[in-house]
């Protein structure tokens, strides 16, 4: 379920609301996922999760498991859209790329310029530009699938994210992978690692404050 969740949550919808009373609910511990999935979603994609549950039995295990503290329970789907604040729309734009060695570069350019082109500072840009090439390489050097880029542009809030085939995460403790994700995470504000409703990975990192001139 909490899987479930996150790849959902990768697909930038305005909500993930999930109906708690559809469920085989047997033990507060496994409503847990819902925890585990919010706090994974907090810095990034950042689309809120809401639970519905209308039977005072489902209610009453959220509140014992203490998912309620972090997770907005609502007691119908009518409710739980009320509840969604409109948001500004997010500037995104995508990029396919080859399993091809020269594939960074060409991601690090594109990056430049759509940097550029929203008014974004040189220094959040060559930010940007340093962790795609170290996120597209690391994806052509370990996996055997194309990439995929996606550059979001949000609240002032700059994301990139590479998503390829390969289920296997990234992780800071693989040798070869060391070096390019420490990079990615001294430039970021926070990176992470989520699976994809294809059947591999996305990793993604938010950079710091990107600030317009």
């Amino acid at each position: 379920m909490r899987d479930v969740v996150l790849e959902c949550a990768t697909a930038m919808p305005a909500a993930v609301i999930v109906d708690v009373d559809t469920l085989a609910v047997r033990s507060p511990v496994s409503l847990l996922a819902f925890s585990v999935a919010w706090a994974r979603t907090t810095k990034w994609p950042g689309v809120p999760i809401l639970l519905v549950a209308g039977k005072p039995t489902n209610r009453a295990l959220l509140a014992e498991s203490r998912v309620a503290r972090y997770v907005p329970v609502h007691p119908d789907l009518r409710s739980a859209k009320r509840s969604l604040m409109p948001v500004k729309p997010r500037q995104r734009v995508t990029l396919p790329l080859a399993w091809d060695s020269r594939s960074p570069r060409r991601a690090s350019r594109f990056v430049t310029q759509t940097c550029t082109s929203w008014g974004i500072g040189h220094e959040a840009t060559a930010d940007a530009a340093a962790v795609t090439t170290e996120l597209v390489e690391n994806s052509v050097v370990h996996t055997h699938s194309a990439p995929l880029l996606r550059l979001e542009l949000h609240r002032s809030v700059l994301t990139v994210a590479v998503s390829d085939g390969d289920p296997a995460p990234a992780v800071l403790g693989d040798c070869f992978q060391a070096r390019g994700l420490n990079l990615v995470a001294y430039f970021a504000r926070a990176w992470g690692c989520m699976p994809t409703s294809e059947g591999g990975k996305v990793v993604w990192a938010v950079l710091r404050q990107a600030r317009t001139p």
